[in-house]
């Protein structure tokens, strides 16, 4: 199955949009790789602090929002609230493809969502979030 390019499903504009590509998307959840080495962005001489990381996975919810709930009237979701954040990485790497995935907890008819998330590189995780968006 394809699924829309991550810009359309983001209320940001290159080069704020993070995501590369959707790789799958489900009623519970979406998954969509990272290619950070292209973006404008970011020094092209460095990785990128693991505080990013915060931003991809939220971009992984509203993007998850984007393509689940358009029949609802909702377009896009921004972050409200980080209720956690654990990092096992000082920095991003920049030279690899990376997976963020994103877990719906819970919603509420208010649009407001919960989400877990994560940033990783192959099997190894390198961020970790709980976290709410509010949905327009």
């Amino acid at each position: 199955m394809s699924y829309p390019p991550p810009s359309e499903c983001l209320p940001h504009e290159p080069p704020m949009v993070l995501l590369h590509e959707i790789k799958w998307v489900n009623d519970q959840g979406l998954s969509a790789s990272v290619h950070l080495g292209n973006n404008d962005i970011f020094d092209s001489r460095a990785d990128v602090p693991i505080a990013w990381a915060m931003e991809i996975i939220a971009q992984a919810a509203a993007a998850y929002v984007g393509i689940n709930y358009r029949v609802k009237g909702y377009t896009s979701g921004r972050l409200i609230r980080a209720s956690s954040f654990s990092a096992n990485a000082t920095f991003i790497p920049k030279s690899t493809k990376l997976t963020a995935m994103v877990t719906k907890i819970a919603e509420s008819e208010m649009g407001v969502f919960l989400f877990q998330g994560s940033l990783s590189e192959g099997d190894v995780i390198l961020a970790e979030a709980s976290f709410t968006i509010l949905v327009k």
